[in-house]
């Protein structure tokens, strides 16, 4: 068996039977955008995502039209936060089971400020 991590080739042959031992991991991606209410989006906005747990799990930054995208997750309930200065100022929850999910679209106060 490999040691996780390692990467190795393996070559088939006809009408040969090769077993090939490896381990799938089940990911799935949240998107969305991050916007002032009243629709301005917020470009370079830090994205986290916390798991059941309030663990950080990973970070994103938005784009230039406030859209983020937040790969490999594995099914699981995690709360999406939008991070200034250290502080969450915009967040919600979401369930991830056997699917993508689009549109989890965060919506920040009408005073909010990106500097």
């Amino acid at each position: 068996s490999p040691a996780t991590g390692q990467q190795y080739w393996v070559m088939l042959e006809s009408s040969a039977a090769t077993e090939v031992p490896f381990q799938l991991e089940v990911g799935y991606s949240v998107a969305g955008k991050v916007s002032i209410i009243g629709g301005e989006p917020i470009a370079n906005a830090r994205v986290a995502v916390l798991n059941d747990e309030g663990r950080k799990v990973q970070s994103v930054y938005t784009d230039q039209f406030g859209l983020y995208r937040v790969d490999r997750l594995p099914p699981g309930r995690y709360r999406i936060i939008v991070e200034k200065d250290g502080l969450a100022v915009g967040a919600r929850a979401v369930a991830v089971v056997d699917d993508f999910l689009f549109e989890q679209d965060i919506k920040l106060p009408a005073g909010f400020s990106e500097s």
